[in-house]
């Protein structure tokens, strides 16, 4: 139980990082979401990694938006399926 409350809290955080307006601080964030993905390939489908994913592509800031985009390309992640 308490792993779960952590990994949930760490995901806000993480959203609250790339809400920032510093660009250096979004940048910091999307490098993490992007470990997260690489070290667990069972992460692929994570709703909440795909959900900070797509938050990442609406950044205001090219790389970090091409770093989202290269996530799914590469199929380190993988969207919903609609």
């Amino acid at each position: 139980m308490h792993l779960k409350l952590h990994i949930k809290q760490q995901m806000h955080q993480l959203e609250n990082y790339l809400n920032n307006p510093d660009e250096e601080i979004r940048l910091m964030a999307a490098k993490e979401v992007l470990t997260r993905l690489d070290e667990d390939h069972t992460r692929q489908k994570d709703a909440a990694l795909v959900a900070l994913l797509n938050k990442m592509l609406q950044d205001p800031e090219r790389i970090i938006r091409t770093a989202a985009f290269s996530a799914f390309s590469s199929d380190l992640a993988k969207g919903n399926d609609y």
